[in-house]
C-alpha cells in the first residue's frame, strides 16, 4: 500500500513530466514492422512533441524477416497511457484516504460498543488498519 509520502513523490514526478495526453505514433505514420515512439499533446507526430523513443532493433533471429516490435509497441502504449493513468490513480488513492478518514470516527464509536454489538477487537483492528492506511 502506498503511503501518503509515496503518493506525494509520484505526484511530483507527474508534475515534472511533459504534460499529456501522450500518444504512441502508429499508422499511417509508422508501418507495423518498424519501431515507434511517444509524442505529447497530439497523436500526429508532426504536431505532437516527442517524449519517448523506441530503440530500433538492428539484429534479430535469422528466421525472422523483420524484428519483432510487438512487445516494444505494448510497452510504449503502456508508457503513453501512464501519463494519464498515474494521476488518476493518485487521485483515487487520495479520495479513498479521505473516505477512510471520514469513516474512522464511526468505526471507533462502533468499537466502543455503544448500543450496537460488534466484536470490539475486530472493530479496533479495523480502525487501526484505517489509521495505518492514512499514515497516521
Amino acid at each position: 500500500m502506498l503511503t501518503p509520502n509515496e503518493v506525494k513523490a509520484i505526484r511530483e514526478r507527474v508534475d515534472r513530466a511533459t504534460p499529456g495526453p501522450w500518444y504512441t505514433v502508429k499508422k499511417p505514420w509508422i508501418p507495423d514492422n518498424i519501431g515507434t515512439y511517444v509524442v505529447a499533446g497530439n497523436p500526429d507526430p508532426h504536431i505532437g512533441n516527442p517524449v519517448i523513443d523506441c530503440i530500433m532493433i538492428d539484429e534479430w533471429p535469422a528466421e525472422q524477416e523483420y524484428p519483432d516490435y510487438s512487445q516494444a509497441w505494448d510497452d510504449l502504449e503502456f508508457a503513453a497511457h501512464a501519463r494519464q493513468d498515474v494521476p488518476a490513480l493518485c487521485e483515487t488513492c487520495e479520495e479513498l484516504r479521505g473516505l477512510v478518514r471520514r469513516m474512522l470516527p464511526a468505526i471507533e464509536i462502533l468499537a466502543t460498543g455503544k448500543g450496537i454489538e460488534f466484536d470490539q477487537l475486530q472493530m479496533i483492528q479495523l480502525a487501526g488498519k484505517g489509521r495505518a492506511a492514512l499514515g497516521e
